[in-house]
């Protein structure tokens, strides 16, 4: 038995500046090697969200929101595919 090969992707925009009072609807392409790979979307924040995920083949585009900052201080976050 040989285990598949795992699946890689390549984000279309490695980061994102948003301003303090959030986004909602930005997004980002996604694309990966293998037609049988589709990305798993992940936030690592609770202020950013997945809103939605639209692949075929492969390539693909994921949708997010960014809530609004409320501290006076700049914050990040990560998003990605899995």
């Amino acid at each position: 038995t040989q285990p598949a090969a795992a699946c890689m992707f390549t984000l279309g925009a490695p980061g994102a500046t948003v301003s303090g009072d959030g986004v909602a609807g930005a997004s980002f392409g996604v694309s990966s090697a293998s037609a049988a790979c589709t990305p798993a979307p992940v936030s690592y924040a609770n202020w950013l969200t997945i809103d939605n995920t639209s692949f075929s083949g492969t390539s693909g585009t994921i949708t997010y929101s960014v809530q609004p900052n409320p501290l006076a201080a700049p914050r990040s976050g990560a998003r990605g595919a899995s």
